[in-house]
């Protein structure tokens, strides 16, 4: 046979490859933009559409410009999930949007929340439109945009700081408006000391501060201990839901107490991980990682839309698509029975596992062809489908 012949043959796809390459792109091309149309029809008609902007968001900025307290709610209203728990930015970012009627402020908040899903990706600079179709059928996607929760917010926000790393004013703005708009991301400033960003630490102290004395300025700094009250009554009556180490380890019978110490050691094992990773291996990127692991982990109240910060790592070290991509499709399972029975819990926490680890772990030659790549300006090329 000839080379010709040869190379022929090796350009001839097979036919089980040639159809899953199809069954892919269709997937993540007409499917998904058809089930996003859907969705977007047939949501409006629950009575929960953009239940968190709706119910307390909105109220939230509404009382930040009546000069009332935004922590003022009702123990009813705690248990159903409805109460403002967030710090004094957050309220105070929403006072513009309570100036609207709250029907087209929850209709104007979810389509941008939907349109930071491709922000979010051509940010960290991935060109396979694939992705993008993939990761509209992520359920916690859906969840984001449906709730119209910040989460999806925190996702553009933690990708514009992965992108402006290694600009210390700008870096330091996003990580300080971040973590003040939402503790959750606190793990980000330990990302910074650990890969010696001292300049953008100063200025995520120095912006955390300001962001801080400005916001609790306006909403009353007498209101601090009313919000640490709201969101210590919040955890104490929603930390059964979700899928928080603590709720995890209650399906199985294990107490508030216990579950709340196997998070905090937990924590400390990621913390170190995030340290070592940083200042032993040298890896920014596996560090990142596992501060977007830590994030999750130290949630107490972890809900499934917060699993989009998990898009950040992927995007940088998986920017065509692979089948990591389709993990988080898997969370729709999640969502039926309800309550959550233990399978699903274990389930949800495997998918993360299995995203998460291989990123972590990935070769460090890996790691700097990422970062130099990016560094250069051009789009890097792991092995994709």
């Amino acid at each position: 046979m000839s080379i010709a012949d040869d190379s022929a043959g090796e350009r001839q796809q097979p036919g089980v490859k040639r159809l899953a390459t199809a069954t892919v792109n269709v997937l993540a091309g007409p499917l998904s933009v058809s089930l996003l149309g859907l969705l977007l029809v047939l949501v409006p008609r629950g009575q929960r559409l953009a239940g968190d902007f709706s119910f307390a968001y909105w109220h939230a900025g509404r009382r930040v410009l009546a000069g009332v307290s935004p922590y003022i709610w009702t123990a009813a209203q705690f248990r159903e999930g409805m109460a403002f728990v967030y710090p004094a930015l957050s309220a105070v970012m929403f006072a513009p949007l309570s100036l609207i009627p709250r029907s087209i402020g929850a209709v104007l908040f979810t389509f941008v929340s939907i349109a930071l899903l491709p922000l979010a990706l051509w940010v960290l600079r991935v060109r396979d439109w694939r992705v993008y179709g993939i990761a509209a059928l992520w359920e916690p996607f859906f969840v984001g945009w449906a709730t119209a929760n910040e989460s999806l917010y925190l996702m553009f926000g933690l990708a514009c700081v992965w992108r402006v790393r290694d600009r210390p004013w700008l870096t330091g703005l996003l990580a300080g408006a971040l973590i003040s708009l939402e503790p959750l991301l606190w793990p980000l400033g330990l990302w910074l000391v650990a890969t010696r960003r001292w300049r953008a630490s100063l200025h995520a102290l120095a912006w955390g501060v300001a962001l801080n004395l400005f916001a609790w300025g306006i909403v009353g700094f007498g209101q601090i201990g009313a919000y640490l009250h709201a969101s210590a009554t919040d955890t104490a009556d929603a930390w059964r839901g979700g899928f928080g180490v603590p709720a995890s380890l209650a399906h199985f019978g294990v107490a508030q107490t216990g579950g709340f110490a196997v998070m905090a050691v937990l924590c400390a094992g990621l913390a170190a991980g995030v340290l070592h990773a940083a200042l032993v291996r040298h890896g920014e990127i596996p560090a990142f990682v596992l501060t977007v692991a830590l994030a999750l982990v130290s949630s107490p109240l972890l809900w499934s839309h917060y699993v989009m910060l998990v898009l950040v790592p992927l995007a940088i070290l998986r920017p065509r698509l692979d089948w990591l991509w389709a993990l988080p499709v898997v969370f729709w399972a999640s969502q039926l029975p309800a309550p959550a029975q233990d399978w699903q819990i274990v389930l949800d926490w495997v998918i993360m596992a299995v995203i998460l680890l291989p990123l972590a772990m990935a070769s460090p030659a890996h790691h700097v062809r990422v970062s130099g790549s990016l560094q250069a300006g051009a789009e890097p090329t792991p092995t994709a489908w």
